[in-house]
């Protein structure tokens, strides 16, 4: 059996019903039901927030109260670049969309997708010798080199370490400071 997209055959069936052709409707419907019986709520919920969407209800708000996923339910929209999405067929979507259009609904695997381009901004290029730009790049290159210098230093100490996890001595230590607890509350 050919693997259907159940959201583009709903949208189908519903083309047909308010063109009055009932019975092509019901089968369209009965098929998405037959190949897809456990997904059936889920792409009515899609296709009633593609529609609350569309109506202009508050896209964010919809977002956070009825994403599944956390990383889009979050209080800031996600600001990234298109062409770095991880979802190929949202960031395909991406790029056909204008400030403030929904995409359609987006079946990927499992998982069903709107999405709302809240605006586009151009990528700007900075001129080399702006002091902002060095001094970013100045940035960048010293937190790299402390973090090569912190690497090195870490596996310098470790190599000469003697480390080995014993509970023994992990309860002596607790029993220690414990037994100062008194001292170190007091302390505060």
């Amino acid at each position: 059996m050919a693997k259907i997209n159940p959201v583009k055959v709903k949208q189908d069936a519903d083309k047909l019903e308010k063109a009055g052709k009932l019975p092509e409707a019901i089968a369209l419907f009965k098929q998405v039901i037959e190949d897809n019986p456990r997904d059936w709520n889920i792409i009515n919920k899609v296709g009633d927030l593609y529609k609350r969407a569309k109506a202009g209800e508050d896209f964010t708000q919809m977002a956070r109260k009825e994403n599944d996923e956390r990383m889009f339910a979050a209080e800031a929209p996600l600001d990234i670049a298109p062409s770095s999405f991880a979802i190929a067929k949202v960031r395909d979507a991406l790029p056909k969309l204008q400030p403030g259009q929904v995409s359609e609904p987006i079946q990927d695997g499992n998982a069903y997708y709107l999405v709302k381009l809240e605006e586009r901004t151009p990528g700007v290029v900075h001129a080399f010798d702006e002091q902002d730009v060095q001094l970013k790049i100045r940035t960048e290159l010293r937190l790299e080199q402390y973090r090569k210098l912190r690497e090195m230093d870490f596996l310098r100490l470790t190599k000469g370490a003697a480390i080995r996890a014993d509970e023994d001595m992990a309860a002596i230590a607790l029993d220690m400071a414990m037994q100062k607890y008194a001292q170190y509350a007091a302390a505060k």
